[in-house]
Order: structure tokens, then sequence, then C-alpha cells
């Protein structure tokens, strides 16, 4: 019979070297999300595949929010973020890096999550939890990308939506971040 311990990793190393990780190539962009507990849950779940950044933009809550901080349980100390008034212009700076841009949407059109090519260095734009993305985004974007459902509802909760997302691209391109 195997015998499981349970780790704790989050006490291996100091909260100053964590920072200093090597991070995965993926960025977020959320988009005006009205709750912070989504917003926090998506904080921690970047946290545990050491997302490259998050953008926080229009209404979306920061971690200035204690809902948020409630949620994320300190994720939000470690997860680089950044404030944009304005969704357009972060997408726009990301162009500038050249991050290759996806809205993730269920939409006409979109391509299955599982069955189409990412590559590393790629930007994934959330949208609001009830209106989802303005069609700008979608048309600003290099690909749109969509989570498969075959329910009475067609999508996820934004915050396990990123978190399926995230995780596919973690399978995909996280291997290296495993033993380090």
């Amino acid at each position: 019979m195997t015998t499981y311990n349970i780790r704790n990793k989050d006490q291996q190393t100091t909260p100053q070297k964590f920072m200093l990780k090597e991070r995965i190539k993926a960025v977020a962009i959320l988009d005006n999300l009205r709750s912070a507990y989504n917003t926090g849950s998506i904080f921690r779940t970047a946290d545990t595949v050491r997302l490259g950044k998050l953008f926080l933009c229009g209404s979306t809550p920061t971690p200035l929010n204690p809902k948020l901080v409630k949620t994320s349980l300190g994720a939000e100390e470690f997860v680089p973020w950044e404030y944009f008034t304005k969704t357009e212009e972060a997408i726009k700076r990301l162009k500038e890096e050249n991050y290759f841009i996806v809205s993730m949407e269920t939409a006409d059109g979109a391509e299955n999550l599982f069955k189409t090519e990412l590559p590393e260095k790629i930007a994934f734009i959330f949208g609001n939890e009830k209106d989802g993305l303005q069609s700008d985004f979608l048309e600003l974007s290099d690909k749109v990308i969509e989570l498969p459902a075959c329910g009475m509802k067609n999508s996820l909760n934004v915050a396990n939506a990123f978190s399926a997302t995230i995780y596919e691209y973690f399978r995909r391109y996280g291997d290296n971040l495993l033993n380090g």
C-alpha cells in the first residue's frame, strides 16, 4: 500500500526568492470583471502556475479589495499585476511586446482550446461575467478560442474558465517550472 505525505510548498522558499523564479510566458487580461471573489480566485490559480502577469482592466477589482484578498488567500502578493483604465491600452501594449492575443469567448467561429495551437508567448483576454467580451476585442485578437461545452449553459464561470485555460497552457509549456 502506498503512503502519501501531503506536502506544503508554501514554506519552502522566501517570498523574495519566489518572486525571482522563472514564470510562464502567458499573461492574462481581465476585462471589467464584476466579482472580487472571481478575481481573487484567478489570482490564486495564477500563482499556482507562476503566471507571467495579470492585467486588471476597467472595473476589475484589484488587490486593494478585501474580498479579493479573502479569496486569493495571499496569492495576490505573489502574482505580478498592473491596472489599466481601458482594456484597449493593455491589448495595445502587449501587441507592441509581440504577445499573441487570444480572446476567450463563446462565439461563432471560435476554435476549441484543446484542438488549437497556442504559442508560448501569449495573452489571454477574459471578459465580464455577464456580458463577456466586447466585439472590438475579438477584432483586436489574433485568435478567438472557446472552451467546448455541451450543456444547457454554453460557458463556465470566468474564474473556472481561467483555470481550465491556463492549466491547458501549463500542460503544454509549464513542465520546466515544476522542479524549480
